[in-house]
């Protein structure tokens, strides 16, 4: 069977079974990228969410550090 399908393609199954896997090794990695991206992301949404709803409690220097770490984590994405 599977000399019928190389001589009818005319490729070595091999050659093309590694193609497929570095195509899917490629795309799991770039899925991983945006996974990682996007909780980044999310972490720093999080981060400016709590300094928001804290404003009045934190101090000028714990102000300053929390919108630091905020705009940071998303500015870090992009």
């Amino acid at each position: 069977m599977v000399n019928e399908w190389v001589k009818t393609i005319g490729k070595d199954p091999s050659v093309e079974s590694k193609y497929i896997q570095q195509h899917l090794a490629n795309e799991r990695t770039f899925l991983a990228w945006v996974r990682t991206a996007i909780a980044i992301m999310g972490v720093g949404f999080l981060v400016t969410n709590l300094h928001s709803s804290m404003i009045d409690t934190l101090s000028a220097r714990g102000d300053l550090i929390a919108k630091m770490i905020g705009l940071a984590s998303v500015g870090l994405v992009y």
